[in-house]
């Protein structure tokens, strides 16, 4: 979890800080306040100072959601397979050796060239909830690597012990 203030200094301008990164085990609200509270501490930080959230009008998005009902469904299925593909260090690293497979299968057969800044590791990239741009890149990573997300989401529906995750992964598949 990264971690950044947004403030406004004395002479009225607008400042981002970086406070700290934090390796989280959990993602439940509890555990994530916890390890705010110790960042906090140890910069010596209150929330007294904290002056609630930041709104930088990009809320747009979530309109869209609202007034259409399938870009929401679009785009909760894109998380659904995000969580799925991408849910475990082991899939992760699963993703990342399938789709490095396919690009050395591509390069070896002239379907891809090589040159500086080509061909270079990718990963899924996931959204922010109102930023049009981050899921852009979301959509673009997924359609880079669809092949590779395939086979994960075909190994999941076979092997995951996690029902749910199975259950989830053969819905994705249909």
């Amino acid at each position: 979890m990264v971690v950044a203030l947004r403030y406004v200094d004395s002479s009225g301008d607008s400042k981002e800080s970086f406070v700290g990164l934090v390796h989280v085990k959990e993602t439940t609200s509890s555990y994530l306040k916890s390890s705010i509270d110790s960042l906090f501490a140890k910069y010596k930080l209150s929330y007294n100072q904290v002056r609630g959230q930041g709104y930088d009008g990009a809320s747009n998005m979530l309109g869209c959601c609202r007034k259409h009902k399938g870009v929401s469904n679009f785009f909760s299925m894109i998380s659904t397979l995000l969580n799925v593909v991408g849910g475990s260090s082991k899939r992760r690293d699963m993703i990342r050796d399938i789709n490095l497979e396919e690009i050395s299968r591509a390069l070896g057969c002239g379907q891809l060239t090589t040159g500086t800044g080509l061909n270079q590791e990718q990963c899924l990239q996931r959204p922010g909830d109102t930023r049009w741009g981050s899921h852009a890149k979301t959509l673009k990573s997924l359609a880079a690597m669809f092949r590779s997300v395939i086979k994960v989401l075909e190994f999941v529906e076979e092997e995951d012990t996690d029902r749910t995750n199975r259950d989830q992964a053969i819905g994705l598949l249909m």
